[in-house]
């Protein structure tokens, strides 16, 4: 068991300073140590907490999955923030140093899923305003991601994340099962000018680093966030308001749910403070599927007098000779239309009876290509060479596929609420040099599409599953019939 606790404590013969000291227990908290005093410190080693305006918070530890201990703060300007990294249950600290040269932090929060993969937040001024920002290290501190923004930014942009009197409000909680980070914060953007008013905002992220558009958890507020009032009137904050808030994320897997932990007044009533638990519920993952052919060309297939896709298939006396055209493109388009980012994907592509890649399923990649679509056109769009794409030789044939993680992907992220990946297989007639009745056409050709995607890597956390068709109608023509290529038309096409 681990304590972070704020206390005082006579540091020299003349002063007696607010710091932070840790202690821990072995024994399920029947006895404690006798405790590390972690500062404030001007002299090395260190205190990551080198001030009282800097400990005014009560944060700054977090437990990894396992068993590493972390704690965060501000270590007197040399690492802005600073982690503190035991890997030996808390008897022993190394420092892990984020190098800042551009905030002013007042406060810091970790999180961590393993001792490499670190998150930490902070409140940091780069002007005239805090901010909630966030930074992440996969390799235990060595190297960090650049800091990424966590409230909205709201025009004009001044800032959003108060105070109640003491600290400024928010919390970072990190669920190990569903790896989604959740953030909490005290928000004045709906208060009209009267300070002693606030919202629970919040947001996520499954990455650290791409945090979704903020949700007020509080929709029937503001809430005064003081309990104190002079006369009819409520107070200034200052001195009279509340000092914690606390959020905790799911750790089922599937659950769509943050919970959070304020003391916030009433709408109309300022005289006391509640503790308010507050649930956020917010949408799960989803796909969109859509597929289509084009030729060879990227060319949509001619339509029929129905409106359908059709293909023309040559026949020399009882012999198909060839189709028009000679090959096709199956593509699937699949979109995260959720509010979740994705980190990674299956897909099974069952092709058209009688159409196949031609390829051996050791060759399969030349057949079969995945884009991250960014672009109007594919040509343009970079491919995802990682991608684990295997065939099955049957009739019809398969396409399986797998992207383990969007992160070790040329997009080098998740994949984003409305972003896209193309898969297309490059298709030609198995009947080419059979023979086959003219009378047996037409033939409707289908190919079928199931996708499902998941908010972690290796295809944990958050699932959601989709399915999409597609289909083109094969027709004959007899070989020197004058119509047989007249199409006449030319064609263009986007996909969006």
């Amino acid at each position: 068991m681990y304590v972070l606790v704020r206390v005082s404590a006579q540091v020299d013969l003349t002063r007696c300073v607010w710091g932070l000291a840790f202690e821990r227990s072995t024994d399920e908290g029947q006895t404690w140590g006798a405790g590390m005093w972690l500062g404030p410190s001007y002299s090395p080693p260190y205190s990551p907490f080198p001030s009282d305006f800097a400990i005014s918070s009560n944060r700054g530890m977090a437990v990894a999955p396992d068993g590493t201990v972390l704690l965060s703060g501000i270590a007197n300007g040399r690492c802005n923030p600073m982690v503190l990294r035991s890997t030996d249950g808390g008897t022993s600290f190394q420092e892990v140093c984020y190098p800042n040269t551009t905030f002013d932090i007042t406060q810091v929060e970790v999180a961590a899923s393993s001792a490499d993969s670190i998150y930490v937040t902070f409140l940091g001024e780069t002007g005239t305003a805090f901010h909630l920002y966030s930074v992440v290290s996969h390799d235990g501190g060595i190297s960090w991601s650049a800091p990424a923004r966590i409230d909205d930014t709201i025009l004009p942009d001044v800032q959003r994340v108060v105070s109640a009197g003491g600290p400024y409000m928010w919390d970072l909680s990190l669920s190990p099962v569903t790896g989604r980070v959740d953030m909490a914060w005290l928000d004045d953007r709906n208060n009209g000018g009267n300070n002693t008013l606030a919202d629970i905002y919040y947001s996520y992220s499954y990455d650290g680093l791409t945090w979704a558009s903020n949700i007020r958890a509080t929709p029937h507020g503001p809430y005064y966030i003081c309990g104190e009032r002079y006369g009819s009137t409520p107070k200034s904050c200052y001195g009279a308001g509340n000092d914690f808030m606390w959020v905790a994320s799911s750790y089922t897997p599937g659950n769509n749910k943050a919970y959070i932990v304020a003391s916030i007044g009433d709408a109309h009533f300022y005289d006391a403070l509640l503790t308010r638990f507050v649930t956020v519920t917010f949408p799960s993952p989803s796909l969109r599927v859509s597929t289509f052919f084009t030729d060879s060309r990227l060319n949509p297939l001619p339509l029929d007098d129905s409106g359908n896709p059709e293909v023309k298939v040559v026949l020399a006396g009882d012999t198909i000779e060839r189709t028009n055209p000679s090959s096709l493109l199956a593509w699937v388009n699949i979109t995260n239309i959720g509010s979740a980012p994705l980190q990674s994907l299956k897909l099974n592509m069952t092709l058209p009876v009688d159409w196949s890649t031609g390829e051996n399923p050791a060759h399969e990649k030349r057949a079969v290509h995945v884009y991250f679509a960014n672009d109007r056109s594919p040509r343009n769009d970079p491919q995802i060479r990682n991608a684990l794409t295997s065939l099955s030789p049957s009739n019809p044939e398969t396409v399986s596929l797998a992207i383990f993680n969007f992160n070790s992907t040329v997009i080098g992220r998740p994949m984003l609420p409305g972003e896209s990946i193309l898969v297309s297989v490059k298709l030609t007639y198995s009947l080419t040099r059979t023979s086959q009745t003219p009378s047996s056409y037409p033939r409707n050709y289908t190919e079928a599409t199931s996708a499902t995607a998941w908010t972690q890597p290796s295809f944990a956390g958050l699932e959601a599953f989709t399915i999409g068709t597609s289909s083109f109608t094969a027709y004959t023509k007899v070989k020197g019939d004058t119509r047989e290529f007249a199409y006449g038309h030319l064609f263009a096409y986007a996909i969006v």
